[in-house]
């Protein structure tokens, strides 16, 4: 799994380490070291099989390094959890070049790199792929117009890797979480997001850990008959 250090990719990490107990779970993170360090403390205290990688996504030789890596101690690849991503809030029309690339670079690049290496190892393993896109690629959220192009076409990428692939054994579906309790949310005052909750049914901002059960429910043989859908965990959000 790429993006495992924070957020809804370390509540991942985490859930699987302690459902998947004869699993080898590889890894990723790209800069925060704090934040790795502290997921490995956990992740030992769990008794889990584990990696956890310095990998950047965003360039190729990195990605390639990890799956040559994946390929030559494991011989096989069972899932890909595609959950590496950033934002870049505020203005599309001033937004700087370099900050669309920038975006660009992780939330798609950075997902097709991966997906692109991983699928031939799936294919003899029979395994999945799961993305990670948003709500924000359907509903669309003010000043979040770049990460919902990026999760938008995640999307798009999810349905037709699902067709090209499905025939060979390959299930390729997405995730698309809501408002998630992640470190960002925290820093927020309630007042801020309470048009958000308003918007749901359940009238609640979800859990990190309530978007890793699907994940794992998607990456493994639980969802065997399940390809080419995004499922939402949004709390059922109307508007």
């Amino acid at each position: 799994m790429t993006g495992a250090s924070r957020g809804i990719g370390r509540a991942i990490a985490l859930h699987l380490a302690r459902v998947e107990k004869d699993t080898a779970l590889v890894l990723t993170y790209r800069s925060n070291e704090a934040a790795a360090s502290k997921l490995t403390e956990e992740l030992d205290g769990l008794g889990a099989a584990y990696e956890l990688v310095r990998c950047d996504i965003s360039e190729a030789a990195s990605v390639d390094n990890l799956f040559d890596h994946v390929a030559e101690r494991y011989g096989r690849l069972d899932a890909l959890i595609n959950n590496a991503g950033i934002t870049a809030d505020g203005s599309f029309i001033q937004a700087e070049e370099a900050e669309i690339r920038g975006i660009l670079a992780t939330n798609l690049t950075g997902t097709m790199l991966c997906s692109r290496r991983a699928l031939p190892l799936l294919a003899k393993s029979g395994g999945a792929i799961v993305m990670m896109s948003s709500i924000a690629a359907v509903k669309g959220k003010e000043g979040q117009a770049l990460y919902s192009a990026t999760k938008g076409a995640i999307q798009g990428l999810t349905r037709l890797l699902s067709r090209a692939y499905g025939p060979l054994g390959v299930r390729v579906n997405a995730v698309a979480p809501g408002f998630i309790n992640t470190d960002m949310v925290a820093k927020l005052k309630p007042e801020m997001y309470a048009h958000v909750l308003k918007g749901t049914t359940l009238k609640r901002v979800g859990e990190p850990e309530e978007v890793a059960s699907v994940v794992h429910f998607l990456a493994t043989p639980l969802s065997s008959y399940i390809n080419g859908t995004v499922i939402p965990v949004d709390g059922g959000l109307q508007k």
